[in-house]
């Protein structure tokens, strides 16, 4: 045998025919690494990973409750690490699932988010008031609504505040490499109006007010 016994799957462990769904086999177990950091299966040598990879019960994704894994990462997990090579999906149903199209939508609107932060930080004192008083007094809750699952996505900690170094992270993701540091450092500043170190989910829909278009130079 070549290679890691890790990558497996249960067909070839049992000595059964294979085809290609081998290779999504092997991505459930990458997947499962990036993850997690560890393999679905594992052992002390060679032999004690083949003997557990035959014997494995199907993929319980309920264990990764505690990591607060995103429900179409874990759903895609589960597929790609089928046992029953006949039920695993094709190289193209894979990358048809919604974890990876939900997520090319999601990342364009963080991009849209932090191109709004861009924007605001050229607003001065006076703009950036009215658009405090908009959010409390005026804008709808369902707007409101609108932004908080992108505000968690920058706010990976879940903490409802987000930091200087989730926005910094987020630019980095984003591949928005114009941006220097020193103009998100500056960024996040403008977008903390209390100045407490923080920014939280008020401070951050203020910021996207700007997509509602109400406020240009114009009016002010």
């Amino acid at each position: 045998m070549i290679g890691s016994p890790n990558y497996i799957p249960p067909e070839m462990a049992l000595g059964n025919g294979y085809n290609e769904k081998v290779d999504i086999w092997a991505c459930g177990v990458i997947f499962h690494l990036f993850l997690t950091g560890k393999f679905p299966i594992d052992g002390k040598n060679d032999a004690e990973i083949l003997r557990k990879i035959r014997n494995a019960p199907p993929i319980n994704v309920k264990q990764f409750s505690l990591y607060r894994f995103d429900a179409m990462a874990l759903d895609l997990l589960k597929k790609l690490l089928c046992k029953n090579p006949r039920e695993r999906p094709s190289a193209y149903q894979a990358l048809e699932h919604p974890y990876f199209t939900k997520n090319n939508e999601v990342q364009e609107e963080v991009r849209e988010v932090l191109e709004q932060f861009i924007l605001f930080s050229y607003y001065g004192p006076l703009q950036r008031d009215i658009l405090r008083f908009y959010y409390l007094k005026i804008q709808p809750k369902y707007e409101k609504e609108r932004y908080k699952n992108l505000f968690f996505r920058l706010n990976k900690s879940a903490t409802g505040l987000l930091t200087e170094e989730e926005l910094l992270n987020a630019f980095r993701e984003a591949k928005l490499t114009w941006v220097s540091q020193d103009m998100i450092i500056d960024m996040f500043a403008k977008i903390d109006l209390d100045a407490g170190g923080t920014a939280d989910f008020e401070e951050f829909i203020i910021t996207m007010i700007l997509k509602e278009d109400f406020l240009r130079d114009s009016r002010i």
